[in-house]
């Protein structure tokens, strides 16, 4: 089913109160859609929506399925026997997964994705957090809540056409994508409910890869072990990014790990023209998530 959001007006989310589909709900609030939703646990999150136009509804039932919906947008963690999905598609109303939506929404921007087992939200923050001091005014999608100038948001609405998310392999998520750009942090057994093993784990991100277009970029540490074998899928230019060099006092946040995220967003930065010295300076107030 071909679903065209630009022309969606009334949607309900169902499992609203999570970070990214309660991040993804005010980003259709901010485009002026009617946006409901449920969740079985009611948090600041799911207020602060209300406060912005949101209609939420404490439980999840069949009722809160109006006919005159036009999407439902459920989360990942939602069966498929769920009440309202199985409501919404009773009465015809088309239903889309978290990544499904997400996917849909990349194809309209220059999106940037921000993979890896572990410093996803981190590296996307600061992603974001050097785009928009040097005037790129990206949109953004965070699974988590920012500090500083966005202080307590999961959503950045952005006036560009730059689109920066974190890209979940949980399930495969991150297949719906369609980046322009794709930063792999790491790779590591982790979600082992789902996937086999390493291997499994690898091929996921090598299809990833084979995603992006030959005018765009990987930004990887090229001599992990784990990344090597995700690297012959690429058409695109495959960036190093402990080829940036952070020195000591040019990050304001402690940590091995932290330096290894600024570095793949410095990365990013230079590859979409800003200046290296630029990019560092941006973050001089960056206070993390």
């Amino acid at each position: 089913m071909s679903i065209d959001l630009k022309k969606i007006n009334k949607i309900h989310f169902t499992g609203i109160g999570g970070i990214g589909m309660s991040a993804l709900a005010r980003m259709f609030l901010d485009q002026n859609k009617k946006v409901s939703g449920s969740d079985k646990v009611l948090t600041d999150l799911t207020d602060r929506l209300s406060k912005e136009g949101a209609k939420i509804f404490p439980e999840e039932s069949s009722r809160n399925i109006d006919d005159k919906l036009e999407t439902l947008i459920y989360s990942p963690a939602i069966p498929d026997d769920h009440t309202e999905v199985v409501m919404a598609r009773k009465k015809k109303i088309p239903t889309l997964s978290y990544p499904e939506t997400l996917g849909l929404i990349s194809r309209d921007y220059f999106t940037i994705a921000v993979s890896g087992t572990h410093g996803k939200t981190t590296t996307t923050a600061m992603i974001s957090h050097i785009l928009k001091k040097c005037g790129y005014d990206p949109t953004v999608i965070v699974g988590s809540l920012l500090k500083g100038e966005s202080e307590g948001s999961n959503y950045v609405s952005g006036k560009s056409g730059y689109f920066v998310v974190e890209a979940c392999e949980y399930k495969r998520s991150f297949l719906h994508l369609r980046p322009e750009v794709l930063v792999v942090t790491n790779i590591a057994e982790d979600h082992l409910d789902y996937y086999k093993d390493l291997n499994d784990i690898q091929n996921a991100f090598s299809e990833l890869v084979s995603f992006l277009p030959e005018d765009g970029a990987l930004v990887v540490p090229i001599n992990d072990d784990n990344i090597k074998p995700i690297l012959g899928r690429s058409k695109s230019k495959i960036i190093d990014s402990r080829s940036i060099c952070l020195k000591k006092g040019e990050l304001p946040i402690f940590g091995e790990h932290n330096r290894k995220n600024a570095e793949s967003a410095i990365a990013v930065a230079v590859f979409l023209g800003i200046e290296e010295k630029k990019a560092k300076g941006s973050f001089v107030d960056f206070c993390g998530t």
